[in-house]
């Protein structure tokens, strides 16, 4: 029975590329999916642009028609002027209190036609800021999250870290049995291993902000550390925070972060089972696009005022 080694080997080598095409395929649908949805955001962004440009043309269409119409009026008004002075007839002064008044109205009018030319054109400037923020937002996050799949595939392999994108928004799930000990909010030395390979990648973060979340399963606080943390919600802050913390002292800028305890009010996961409780119980570092405010403010710089 020679043959069945050679069978096994072949049943082996079998599996081994069934597997392995399963993984190229999986990982090919994750990148075809994560380029649509970079697609559509940026014809969503392509789209406003197109209809805001065609507003401002049709007001200015209109600002334009209008102000022919009034010309008109006023060419008319001062030619019955003309007459009117020629006959000397007593229509003289109404004729000029009517052309008044159309010249006021005329003013008005193009005061109104200029400010909203003014507030589209506005709007266009921050319509086309925001595309292009949001194409290098974009590009950026798709960028770091190939980055932190190449250096956590240990981790990710583990279990212990999941990586998803969804949109705009990158999400690292770290549990919180690999940066903390129980019941605290000190980082432990595994952890910071991780945090390092993670501020590597971060430091390079400049056109996403980045906020850490801290999450915690249902059980309630024991009597033990009451005294320190009183609820789920001072644990799971104070957790954000020493990563914050410690993520700033390796060099990830500290105005890019924000910290938020969240308590057991975003889980993942059931909390009817152990396993539920664990995944529920972590640290989420989360990539997303900067605020519209904050893009605005960076087309045109404030106004400065003077000081006594």
């Amino acid at each position: 029975m020679k043959w069945k080694p050679q069978f096994n080997g072949i049943v082996l080598l079998f599996l081994i590329f069934w597997i392995g095409g399963c993984v190229a395929k999986s990982r090919y649908v994750a990148e075809v999916s994560q380029r649509e949805s970079v697609a559509a955001r940026l014809q969503e962004e392509e789209e406003k642009r197109a209809a805001l440009e065609k507003s401002l043309e049709e007001s200015k269409t209109a600002a334009s028609q209008r102000e022919k119409e009034l010309s008109d009026k006023l060419a008319g008004i001062e030619q019955q002027l003309a007459v009117a002075r020629e006959s000397g007839t007593k229509t003289e002064q109404e004729l000029r209190d009517q052309m008044l008044r159309m010249k006021g109205a005329f003013d008005e009018t193009d005061r109104a036609q200029q400010s909203m030319i003014n507030r589209l054109n506005e709007a266009l400037k921050v319509t086309e800021a925001e595309a292009a923020q949001r194409e290098r937002e974009l590009r950026e996050s798709e960028s770091t999250h190939k980055e932190l799949i190449g250096q956590l595939q240990k981790e990710i392999t583990d279990g212990s870290i999941k990586i998803t994108q969804l949109k705009d928004r990158l999400s690292v799930e770290i549990v919180d049995k690999i940066l903390f000990a129980s019941g605290s909010d000190q980082v432990t030395a595994e952890g910071k291993g991780v945090l390092k390979k993670v501020s590597d990648i971060l430091k390079t973060v400049k056109e996403n902000s980045i906020r850490i979340e801290g999450h915690t399963d249902n059980v309630p606080i024991g009597s033990r550390l009451a005294g320190k943390f009183p609820s789920n919600w001072e644990l799971s802050t104070s957790r954000a925070t020493q990563v914050v913390r410690y993520l700033s002292e390796l060099g990830v800028p500290p105005e890019k972060m924000s910290a938020v305890g969240l308590a057991e009010y975003r889980p993942v996961a059931s909390n009817d089972t152990p396993e539920g409780k664990q995944r529920n119980r972590r640290i989420e570092i989360v990539l997303y696009p900067k605020d519209l405010q904050e893009i605005a403010a960076s087309v045109e710089p404030p106004h400065k005022t003077n000081t006594r």
